[in-house]
């Protein structure tokens, strides 16, 4: 069964004027049926106008989940040969977002296949469709008029404007997972470069069977034969190794009764039984991988297979992060009266990890409240080399939030000083040439709601390989399994959530907390809710916006 699968950042090539007959249809285009499906954005999405959607793929683990799918229903309906394709990021009205194609025995198993796979994708491949929303992320043709200042559009647009790719580097392959491909990569030989045995058995010249074959010789994998056998000989050859000549045919080890240098065979044989071809899984030349795709022990392998032991990747980001505050103290001393411990720190340690930032590219330290001290630490080498700095706390109007007044006194250009969110308001956010700093406010909710908005998505831009279009956080609809309770508020609120199956079904559970320094509200959470301004409750069963924790958050 041949399978294709395939994800296009921009138009896909289905529409009937300019698609033509590709190696995967021609081969199967006279099988009993040949059935396609395209999917297109409409005008309207849940009652209202649109312009455009945007689709948001986890490709890596979209395409483990479509295979294992795919395998099944070609089980179930004697399948010949599956396409998929979808569209990833902006799709505009009218444009496609998802082709199939199947090759069946009868067009009953072609339409129920398709049926299937769509209801299959829409269940569980990580395949999200962002609408657009009060107050999130517009797509970028949506956009008639600017965010409202302050708002969390009005950030990420500012965002987009002003964060910049990482250059590309090469790297060891040991140190190339979850890294973004920069190249394409093709095969530098035939795959395999020779004819080679599929199983352990004999190399036989196929005739008249039954048959006797006197064994003249014995080849392993990595190994030659001193010459090939003829009409009545057999060759001993082993899982791998090189079929001396063609016209031969393999006969697996437990087809053959032994008789000292005599094999007997019953069962008739074929030419080219139980050989791998020269060149059936490439050609010399073609391309195994694209630019763009991240790179998982699978991409390794094939990158490991050509040689390319030096892959051009994505360059990874080095972040320095600093906390502020006189009462925090570490997590293994006992706090006196009026201190804390310093929680902040492990939690942006493991966000950055959980972002694919490897910890020897984290610079962590204390301040304190000196802003003297302050000053020449963010001038220190970690800080004045970082791609990205974090200061916790310090980011609101009081006397001792020193941040603002640090970072501009460092020669950064703030360009944020509040967003209109809850928890998270006093987020500050300023450039230096390519560097970005992000004051954030010291409360630990605050912190993980204003990570996941806006650090994780400046990360994810600086280590992308595609400029456009923004990554902006990635929410899209679930529905509630409990009511939430919230305490009315203008701004738009972030609840703390968590996701998890149950009994089969999915479940949403909102976290109760009560204010932004609420950690243990943490604990199980793995996103947030958007609730809109002034919203007291949400019934259970009702359909929210939900955000995950980075990366993508797959069951």
């Amino acid at each position: 069964m041949k399978m294709e699968i395939k994800f296009f950042d921009g138009a896909m090539p289905v529409s009937s004027g300019n698609r033509t007959v590709s190696p995967i249809q021609a081969e199967y285009g006279k099988a009993g049926a040949w059935a396609e499906f395209t999917g297109t954005v409409r005008q309207m999405e849940k009652g209202e106008k649109i312009p455009a959607l945007r689709y948001d793929i986890y490709q890596a683990m979209a395409k483990k989940v479509l295979t294992s799918h795919i395998e099944e229903l070609a089980q179930k309906y004697g399948l010949l040969a599956v396409r998929f394709w979808h569209r990833e990021g902006l799709v505009p009205v009218g444009e496609s977002s998802v082709f199939i194609a199947i090759a069946a025995p009868h067009r009953k198993e072609a339409f129920a296949a398709i049926a299937e796979l769509l209801d299959r994708l829409k269940a569980d491949v990580p395949i999200w469709k962002i609408e657009a929303d009060a107050d999130l992320p517009k797509v970028e043709v949506a956009e008639k008029t600017p965010p409202a200042p302050g708002s969390m559009g009005a950030v990420w647009k500012v965002l987009g404007e002003r964060v910049s790719m990482l250059e590309d580097e090469r790297v060891p392959l040991a140190q190339a997972y979850h890294r973004i491909l920069q190249e394409e990569v093709k095969a530098d030989v035939d795959q395999p470069p020779f004819d080679r045995s599929a199983v352990d058995g004999y190399a036989i010249v196929p005739g008249e069977f039954p048959a006797k074959f006197h064994v003249i010789g014995v080849v392993k994998a990595g190994e030659t034969a001193a010459r090939a056998p003829g009409p009545g000989e057999a060759l001993r050859i082993f899982t791998g190794a090189q079929v001396p000549a063609r016209g031969l045919a393999i006969v697996m080890q437990e087809l053959v009764k032994v008789d000292g240098e005599f094999i007997h065979v019953e069962k008739t044989q074929k030419i080219g039984d139980n050989v791998r071809g020269r060149a059936s899984d490439a050609h010399a030349g073609d391309v195994l991988l694209s630019a763009g795709q991240k790179l998982t022990a699978l991409e390794l392998a094939i990158l490991a297979s050509v040689g390319a032991v030096n892959p051009l990747v994505k360059a990874l980001p080095h972040v320095a992060h600093a906390t502020t505050g006189d009462e925090i103290v570490s997590p293994d001393a006992t706090p006196k009266p009026g201190q804390i411990r310093n929680s902040n720190q492990i939690l942006i340690s493991g966000l950055l990890q959980s972002c694919r930032v490897p910890a020897t590219n984290v610079h962590q330290e204390h301040w304190g409240d000196d802003p003297v001290h302050a000053a020449a630490r963010l001038a220190s080498e970690p800080f004045a080399k970082a791609d990205v700095i974090l200061i916790s706390g310090g980011a609101s109007v009081g006397e001792h939030d020193y941040t603002a007044r640090l970072l501009e006194g460092a020669g950064f250009e703030l360009v944020v000083r509040s967003v209109n969110m809850r928890p998270g308001r006093p987020l500050l956010i300023g450039f230096r040439g390519r560097q970005v700093a992000f004051g954030l406010p010291g409360n630990p909710v605050s912190h993980y709601a204003c990570f996941l908005l806006f650090v994780a998505q400046v990360l994810e831009r600086q280590m992308t390989s595609r400029p456009k279009p923004w990554p902006w956080p990635r929410f899209c609809s679930r529905k509630l399994s409990q009511k939430l309770i919230c305490t009315p508020n203008p701004r738009p609120t972030l609840c703390p959530a968590r996701q998890s199956p149950q009994h089969g079904a999915e479940s949403l559970i909102p976290l109760r907390w009560s204010n932004s320094g609420s950690l243990s509200a943490l604990a199980g959470a793995n996103c947030l809710i958007f609730v809109p301004p002034n919203t007291a409750e949400i019934p259970a069963g009702e359909n929210v916006r939900v955000t995950f924790t980075h990366p993508l958050f797959i069951l």
